[in-house]
């Protein structure tokens, strides 16, 4: 096994006890607060406060890992923390964790009664994300498992780190170029991955129409990157109005969603 792959399922062994110590720790508050445990029982003590003082730790980590090894489940797992600003109303299908942690707790009835069970949904909610990182332990004993692909998201994600910097600080055709050539290798990196043979310099274009013509992407994310390839390719172009901030800004978020989704 390549050292690379030992560090991460090292680190992924980690985070899964991690986790199992932070779900004890919510179920002994949960039977605490019905009366069911004393606060100071022993069981509790060796994880007590484990949740508040370790999840944001857990959680960054997690997430990390799951953007490279299973992305598809990333937005899932990110849902179930993060509340949907456009929520109209707060209940246990909309509860977060992240409404937990910052002390939002369900309202009372006029009974003086939770009208649901915020710690309940903290609980299943967090268990979901547990699966969901359980879920991935396949890839370690899989054919499907592939460290280049790893480096590579890494690589990428580090140049699109760079191209946010470069905006940040109004160099936004230099921004552009880095993304996009981030997007383009990556592109080339899906082909060369799936046992294809691309014609080198292509351009992004080119790339996406070969990757749709192969059924690898849908024609949604086939119009998004043609629309990606069209910005990067107006900058430096002579006859073409150059992108504004915000585009180059709409080419980053694009290109790192492509990234992180087509593979």
């Amino acid at each position: 096994m390549k050292p690379e792959i030992r560090k991460l399922e090292k680190d992924y062994k980690a985070l899964l006890k991690l986790g199992a110590e932070i779900l004890l720790d919510l179920h002994y508050e949960h039977l605490s607060s019905e009366k069911k445990i004393e606060k100071n029982d022993p069981k509790w003590k060796s994880v007590k406060g484990c949740f508040m003082r370790k999840y944001h730790d857990w959680y960054s980590q997690a997430s990390a890992f799951l953007r490279q090894i299973l992305p598809e489940r990333y937005d899932e797992f990110v849902d179930l923390y993060r509340p949907d600003p456009a929520r109209q109303r707060v209940d246990i299908t909309t509860y977060k964790i992240q409404d937990w942690i910052k002390g939002h707790k369900a309202n009372q009835n006029e009974h003086g009664k939770k009208v649901f069970e915020d710690l309940q949904a903290t609980i299943m909610n967090f268990q979901t994300q547990l699966n969901i990182l359980k879920s991935t332990a396949t890839y370690f004993k899989s054919s499907l498992y592939d460290i280049r692909k790893i480096l590579q998201a890494d690589l990428h994600q580090s140049e699109l780190d760079s191209a946010r910097e470069l905006l940040r600080n109004g160099h936004e055709g230099a921004a552009a170029i880095v993304a996009g050539l981030a997007l383009e290798k990556h592109l080339e990196g899906v082909c060369v991955h799936r046992g294809l043979e691309v014609q080198k310099n292509g351009g992004i274009e080119a790339l996406s129409d070969f990757l749709k013509e192969h059924e690898l992407i849908d024609a949604t994310n086939w119009r998004l990157i043609n629309k990606l390839g069209d910005l990067r390719n107006q900058c430096g172009s002579e006859g073409q109005g150059e992108p504004d901030a915000r585009e180059i800004g709409d080419l980053i978020e694009g290109a790192e969603k492509i990234i992180r989704t087509v593979g």
